[in-house]
């Protein structure tokens, strides 16, 4: 039996040699049931139908209830999409009405994409799991310190969004609401005080999976990114002084170097297959949210309340922090993975040794191919997440606001009272 379990581990660190540029110890591998360092998130996503990495529930009758209940998430997130889309077949368009269905389709989006992406996400927190495995036990406790601190944001951010429903004033007619539900059928049936519980309580439901959702995918999205980013650092660290890259070593092998750089840009590639169309959503609501609160706000007709101006807060700081950190992160990854590839630069011909030529059109190969195909972030693959785009987004805002104002009487006249 011991014997089995050794080889067990052998195989183990042969096939996780292969796939990773470097080898883990079998020490590791014996701790590799340890928890996922994104453990907090991944267990959040659960509540939201989500397995991402399919290890989360065992048992055959937890399996059960799991599948039973994304089938619930499944139906009450396309519930809420087709009841919104219905109330504007029924009710004229309103900044409100408009700004709240915006985040509700970015989180049905959302949603359904990290379901028909669920294959390239599972492979690349299985790779961040490794990956993480190989940083030294200081990096490696400070990265799950920040997904645990993450985490908490997280969830702090979502009872807020939620509370405030609780907290402030109902709206006592309930056709004001931007999104209905079944409840609607037996709302009119109830008494005052109850009309008020129910329409609270299913506020708050709403908020929970809408907001909820959105806002702990951002949080995953960033601190893979933030993985991402160890990634190639721990290389640069691995490879800087290692014998593939000595001239006067016997074991110069470039080929080691270059496939192992590419095990890396493959599994961004993966990273940015799996979220570049999501990003571009969350963008495009940012957008939309952006232009239509302001509108509100300086519309004169429009009442803002305490709850409206706490729901533009909570909005725009989760729009400005996933804006900020997508572009600074993303451009980071591209900058180490370009530190990481610029280690052939290093190697330089000399006098004392042969050159072969089978090194010169390797380092050659490397540096087409990533010139070509660059390792980087992107929005559905149309843009680089850099600091550049950031400035591109940013004037792009300023300027639809501008053109918003300016055909939108109601904001001029709000505008012009202003000044």
């Amino acid at each position: 039996m011991h014997f089995q379990t050794q080889k067990k581990h052998r195989v183990m660190a042969d096939l996780i040699d292969v796939i990773t540029y470097g080898p883990i110890s079998t020490t590791s591998i014996v701790t590799s049931r340890r928890k996922h360092p994104l453990d907090p998130i991944l267990k959040s996503f659960l509540i939201f139908g989500i397995d991402i990495e399919e290890k989360e529930v065992t048992g055959n009758f937890t399996k059960i209830l799991y599948k039973v209940w994304s089938v619930i998430v499944i139906l009450f997130y396309h519930y809420y999409l087709i009841s919104d889309l219905a109330w504007y077949i029924r009710r004229s368009a309103q900044e409100n009405a408009i700004a709240e269905s915006t985040s509700v389709w970015a989180s049905i989006i959302t949603f359904d994409l990290l379901l028909l992406r669920k294959k390239q996400l599972k492979k690349t927190v299985r790779f961040v799991y490794l990956e993480t495995m190989k940083l030294t036990e200081k990096e490696r406790k400070r990265f799950e310190k920040i997904v645990v601190i993450v985490c908490c944001i997280v969830w702090v951010y979502v009872c807020i969004f939620v509370t405030q429903h609780g907290a402030f004033k109902h709206r006592e007619s309930y056709g004001e609401f931007h999104t209905t539900t079944l409840l609607h059928m037996a709302y009119k049936k109830l008494n005052d005080p109850m009309r008020t519980i129910v329409a609270k309580f299913d506020k708050c439901m709403e908020s929970f999976f809408i907001q909820g959702l959105m806002t702990l995918a951002m949080a995953l999205y960033l601190l893979l990114c933030l993985n991402a980013r160890l990634w190639f650092k721990n290389f640069q660290e691995h490879f800087e002084n290692h014998e593939c890259l000595k001239l006067d070593s016997n074991a110069l092998d470039i080929r080691y170097f270059t496939s192992s750089y590419e095990i890396l840009a493959k599994n961004v590639h993966i990273l940015d297959d799996g979220f570049s169309q999501i990003v571009a959503s969350w963008l495009l609501m940012i957008l939309v949210t952006l232009c239509v609160r302001i509108i509100s706000v300086l519309n004169p007709v429009t009442v803002t309340t305490n709850q409206m101006l706490t729901v533009i807060i909570l909005t725009f700081a989760r729009a400005i922090t996933t804006l900020i950190g997508t572009s600074f992160i993303g451009d980071s990854v591209y900058n180490e993975s370009l530190t990481a590839i610029s280690l052939l630069f290093k190697l330089r011909r000399t006098d004392s040794m042969v050159w072969k030529s089978t090194n010169f059109y390797e380092i050659q190969l490397a540096l087409t191919r990533y010139s070509f195909n660059p390792t980087q972030l992107t929005v559905w693959k149309f843009a680089r997440l850099n600091r550049g785009f950031l400035m591109t987004c940013l004037g792009m805002m300023t300027t639809y606001i501008i053109i918003a104002i300016q055909l939108y009487p109601n904001a001029m006249k709000g505008l012009e009272s202003l000044s």
